[in-house]
């Protein structure tokens, strides 16, 4: 399942649970850090952070929930 599935069943499963309104976001980060001990190159690190969050509207209230993800899946 690719991203964009995903937020759309998300999206549909809102709507079948009675929501009047339902949206659905992803996010991702990469991040790259760099240490220096001493002058010195230490260490170099890369990062991916991804996740997705939901909100929908149910009998005039709100909700939201968020996830991270890993390896693609919530």
């Amino acid at each position: 399942m690719d991203l964009e599935e995903l937020l759309e069943g998300l999206i549909e499963g809102c709507l079948k649970q009675g929501a009047s309104y339902a949206s659905a976001k992803a996010s991702s980060t990469r991040s790259l850090r760099i240490e220096v001990v001493d002058g010195r190159l230490h260490e170099v690190k890369w990062g991916t952070e991804e996740g997705v969050g939901v909100r929908a509207m149910v009998e005039g209230r709100w909700g939201f929930a968020s996830a991270n993800l890993s390896n693609g899946k919530p």
